[in-house]
This record gives structure tokens, sequence and C-alpha cells, in this order.
């Protein structure tokens, strides 16, 4: 386990424990003889705190320290596992993805990002239909958000506003529609694909082996699901 995620788990077990407590920062800072700064960073994961530090943390709590080993991987299993059981139609968040991803009828394209990943049976959650376009189809991707009323990020107001959608003009390449969110890059020629069903809805997708995610938990998720599927009893 990296430095950094251990000061986040530490962080987020102290908080559960003392907000089940009904403690205040304030009270726990108190009650161990350290600071409430101190209690604040340690809960949020901005300092590598001493074993003595989350012990006296711990023990004001009722609680004590205890250290055991799990298998390598076991907590990215035990994501795939919660995620796979929860119901599909959930993972896929409040937006109509097939019905979206019919709409760019003849639009050439190849579907990346999380969608592309939970339609080969990934369990993942997902939040935009990440789209790669050729740079020749630009005016033609800008006529079909157009025809959907598409809103484009700001990233100066932080939202989705009524701005002029054209991806040739700068700005963020994401957008809204009715059906959900979208985010698009450009290539010169489409990358590699696969054509996928799925609940009678026709998806071109890059395969797994190619996919890549910025976001470290669904790198970790599909890395993962990559190595289980490769070796079903590691």
């Amino acid at each position: 386990m990296g430095d950094y995620r251990l000061r986040l788990e530490i962080g987020q077990l102290l908080r559960a424990r003392r907000a089940a407590a009904g403690w205040s920062q304030d009270l726990l800072a108190r009650e161990s003889g350290l600071t409430q700064t101190v209690v604040s960073r340690v809960e949020r994961g901005l300092v590598p705190a001493t074993v003595d530090t989350v012990e006296r943390l711990l023990a004001a709590l009722g609680l004590q320290l205890r250290v055991g080993a799990e298998r390598l991987d076991a907590h990215v299993d035990a994501e795939l596992a919660r995620l796979a059981a929860i119901p599909l139609a959930m993972r896929l968040g409040d937006s109509d993805w097939p019905y979206l991803v019919r709409q760019l009828g003849d639009l050439p394209h190849v579907i990346e990002g999380p969608l592309a990943a939970l339609v080969q049976d990934v369990p993942i959650t997902v939040d935009a239909l990440d789209l790669v376009l050729t740079a020749e189809d630009l005016a033609a991707f800008d006529l079909w958000l157009r025809r959907h009323s598409a809103l484009r990020w700001s990233e100066r107001w932080q939202q989705f506003r009524s701005s002029n959608p054209d991806p040739r003009i700068d700005g963020p390449l994401r957008w809204r529609v009715t059906f959900g969110q979208l985010r698009a890059r450009f290539v010169t020629d489409l990358p590699e694909w696969l054509e996928v069903h799925h609940g009678g809805t026709a998806y071109r997708v890059r395969p797994l082996a190619a996919l890549e995610f910025e976001d470290p938990t669904a790198a970790g998720l599909l890395r993962r699901y990559l190595e289980r599927s490769r070796h079903p009893d590691g």
C-alpha cells in the first residue's frame, strides 16, 4: 500500500470513528492532547501521521490500533465485487447512454472511457460518454451538438453554459445534452475498435487492453479486472 493511500485510509477511519462517537475535531484534540489542526490534517491525509499520533487519537475514542495483512489487491477485489453487486442501471447513473449512442447515427466515432469498459463487462460507474472523433468530422460534430442543444463546460464558471459549442473554438471539449454528458478528443484516424452489442445497442469501443483512465481508482479497477481475466485463480 502506498504512503498516500495509507494516509487516506487512516484519515477516513479516524473521521468515521470520531463521527460515530459524535465528537468534534476540537473535542478529539483536547482528549488526545493534540491540536485541532493536527486532527484535521490527519483526517484529510495531508500528513504521514506517526504510529504514536494515531494511537493517541484512537485511544481517546476508546479504540486501539491493530495491524494486519491482506492479499495484494484485496481492496481492489472488494471494490470490484461491490460495484458488480450494484444494478447496472445505477452504475449508468441518470443518463440514457444507449439512446445517446444511437443518436450519433452515422457520425464516425469510437467510444472509450468508463462506458467502453462497462459494456465489456468491467464493473465500473459511468459519468460521461467519452468519444474519439476524427479532425475531419469537426464540422459534422458541431452540427450534431447544435441539433441537440448542447451546453458547453465553462472552466471559469465551473458549470455548463449556453455558449458556442463548436469544438473548433478553444475551450474544454466537454458538453451536456439532454441525455447525458460527453467528452471528446480528435485524431487524424480513428483507433482500433470492436463492436459490442449490449442491451440492443451497438457500441463501437476501444478494446479493454487499449483503454486508459486518468482517474487512479478507475485505472486500478481496470488493471485488476484484466489481471483476473488472464489469471482467474490469482
